[in-house]
């Protein structure tokens, strides 16, 4: 999938960006998973502050979320 300019645009609304998550975990696709968190970080321009909650540098949580990682989502 594609970084849709209408997908990060209408992430960028809490409740949206809420449903988003909770469809991509009900799925179970670890790949898809991974994509709506970059899609989810990308639409709020948020990669520091994230970064800073997930105790990791921005280079870091972006390598974490790049295409050629896998990262674990436990919960």
């Amino acid at each position: 999938m594609l970084h849709q300019p209408w997908l990060l645009d209408w992430l960028k609304d809490g409740e949206n960006a809420a449903a988003y998550v909770q469809a991509v975990i009900e799925d179970g696709d670890p790949e898809a998973r991974q994509l709506a968190l970059r899609n989810l970080v990308e639409a709020r321009s948020a990669t520091s502050r994230m970064a800073k909650k997930a105790s990791l540098n921005r280079e870091a949580l972006d390598r974490t979320l790049s295409k050629r990682r896998n990262p674990q989502l436990s919960y």
